[in-house]
């Protein structure tokens, strides 16, 4: 991050990194590590596939709840202290995940744990506010970008290797450990990031009031959907790839996994690409790339729901398809957001983490409710958003034209 300022500048800014981004790498862990076990699970606690699903969203739907509170106490109290908060509550909710032998011990650590999620992710990306903007926030927040689908993708690898041979209670006494590690480490190195003039007081907006100056703000919902929808839909992909990848394609855990990593490389590769070119065009050109992805996207859909294509391969051709272009979308939209923020960044923020959790949150449960045995459905369903997502993009490639 080199806009903080310091004597030893190479050194801060790289512990800073370390820092800002272990946010990011323990918050999807959390998330997706035992993504390869649900089938099991569900056998393990007896239940059915629905209830362990909720399990899963359980996590971005107390997150965006809850992270509306963190972002107006990041503004009050500063985020260090946010931080250090939303890790305790990781640690403990990890803690009773590994020891939950019923379904609703096991549920009950995953709202613990997304009491946790809430506050690191929306306090990274306030930070990351504090620090930068323009081009300099969109390539930090195209690093962290990575940071997502390369989590995403080793989280169910590992998860699958120490339940090989520590069980399933081991992946969750792995995130505790990180978390753990990583509360140690903002409360003795981490450096204020937000000036003292920039807190709210008591005296200051309420959060509903604030919440509902956001919400009224079209421009702010049309990004928060078009930077939501390219998120949402690999979510919906990768739910459902687990149990036609291992129930009907007769895949194990660590094969399916391994299948999942592919379309991570493409989004790293897309990604890099981004970071390469963003510099170079605008904000414009960035969203019609994105929407030109989008329609090879929607062209793919089309050719396997009337050609009846349905198998591993050509689930993880599609899977990549909507990889290719997404970050031109998502990163692009969140940037323009973030720099039209004068004030309450955290709650900004918070109000974005709370649209796009409710939207994976919707994504799973879709995910589990339409799931048939086929991918017919999950085609059907990512159709639909392709086309809204196609919708709100133009209209940004409109508005940004008519600020000109």
């Amino acid at each position: 991050m080199n806009n903080i300022k310091n004597k030893n500048k190479n050194k801060i800014n790289f512990m800073f990194d370390i820092m800002l981004y272990s946010l990011i790498v323990i918050a999807v862990f959390c998330f997706d590590i035992y993504l390869p076990h649900l089938p099991y699970l569900t056998e393990y606690f007896q239940t059915d596939r629905l209830i362990m699903n909720l399990s899963v969203s359980v996590s971005p739907f107390i997150s965006a709840i809850i992270g509306l509170f963190y972002g107006r106490f990041s503004d009050k109290h500063g985020r260090k202290i946010t931080v250090v908060c939303a890790l305790s509550f990781l640690v403990v909710g990890s803690i009773v995940c590994s020891l939950s032998d019923n379904i609703e011990l096991f549920l009950l650590g995953r709202i613990i744990q997304s009491f946790g999620t809430g506050g690191i992710i929306n306090t990274c990306f306030v930070i990351m506010a504090d620090v930068l903007s323009g081009i300099c926030y969109a390539k930090a927040l195209a690093t962290a970008s990575i940071l997502f689908p390369v989590s995403f993708a080793i989280a169910p690898n590992f998860g699958a290797f120490l339940e090989k041979y520590f069980g399933w209670q081991s992946n969750f006494i792995f995130v505790g450990i990180l978390s753990f590690m990583a509360l140690l480490l903002y409360v003795f190195h981490f450096k204020e990031t937000m000036v003292h003039a920039d807190k709210k007081t008591d005296k200051d907006d309420s959060i509903w009031f604030i919440l509902k100056s956001f919400l009224k703000d079209k421009v702010f919902l049309m990004r928060s959907i078009v930077h939501t929808l390219p998120l949402s839909m690999p979510i919906m992909f990768s739910i459902t790839n687990a149990y036609l990848f291992i129930k009907e394609f007769g895949m194990s855990a660590s094969e399916y996994a391994g299948y999942q990593t592919i379309p991570v490389a493409v989004s790293i590769v897309s990604t890099f690409v981004y970071r390469k070119v963003i510099s170079t065009i605008s904000f414009e050109k960035s969203y019609i790339i994105g929407c030109i992805g989008n329609a090879i996207f929607f062209c793919a859909l089309i050719v396997s729901i009337f050609s009846r294509f349905q198998n591993y391969i050509v689930l993880t051709i599609i899977h990549c398809l909507l990889y290719i272009s997404s970050v031109f979308l998502y990163s692009s939209s969140a940037t323009q957001m973030f720099d039209s923020m004068k004030e309450h960044k955290g709650v900004g923020v918070s109000i974005l983490a709370l649209i796009r959790n409710l939207c994976l949150t919707a994504a799973i449960l879709l995910a589990a409710f339409i799931y048939n045995k086929t991918a017919y459905p999950l085609y059907i369903a990512s159709l639909i958003l392709s086309l809204l997502l196609f919708y709100f993009s133009t209209r940004l490639i409109f508005f940004n034209n008519g600020e000109k």
